[in-house]
């Protein structure tokens, strides 16, 4: 039996030129001017340039993979030349340029964050939630206690809209009723 001596190779140049943009004579790199210069010193990054799209006429930042053959992964469509107001903000640059490992960070931070905020909340319910049982218990009202303690109590600083709105519903048509807990 023979067998295939193959080699399989990864080539990330080939992988890029398939994935992303491969300049050609319509796409004119121009030259570095106020605006590009103020791009690269707000995010830090000197792989970035401005193409100038012959057929289409629009302008686009760009990040250059590869200088030979000319590849690039396209970031923005700026909105007219450059040179003419074409500027956009500092805010969406910052938010388009950035590396995709600190993308992930930050998303994470953001969900460390968000967790905490929950734990806080859940915290500050418990502690809450105690506080109202001993206050019932005091005044002779246990079975009140019990029911706060064996619930899923949201203190009111944590409650949604739509939870605010079903309690002042709830009250509202509990007024002047007489409420039998047992």
């Amino acid at each position: 039996m023979k067998t295939l001596d193959i080699e399989i190779t990864y080539d990330l140049k080939e992988l890029d030129m398939e994935t992303y943009l491969v300049m050609d004579r319509r796409h004119e790199i121009l030259e570095d001017g106020d605006y590009i210069r103020w791009v690269r010193r707000i995010v830090e990054r000197d792989d970035l340039y401005i193409y100038h799209h012959a057929v289409e006429g629009t302008f686009n930042l760009v990040q250059m993979l590869w200088w030979e053959p000319r590849c690039c992964s396209e970031i923005v469509q700026l909105l007219g030349p450059p040179d003419r107001g074409g500027w956009l903000p500092a805010s969406i640059i910052k938010a388009r340029c950035k590396y995709g490992n600190d993308l992930i960070e930050e998303f994470q931070r953001d969900v460390r964050k968000q967790k905490q905020n929950r734990n806080e909340k859940l915290q500050l319910n418990e502690d809450t939630r105690k506080d109202l049982m001993v206050h019932h218990r005091l005044h002779g009202r246990p079975e009140l206690a019990t029911a706060i303690g064996t619930s899923s109590y949201v203190a009111p600083e944590n409650r949604t809209d739509a939870s605010n709105e079903l309690a002042s519903e709830l009250a509202r048509k509990a007024r002047g009723r007489v409420v039998n807990l047992g």
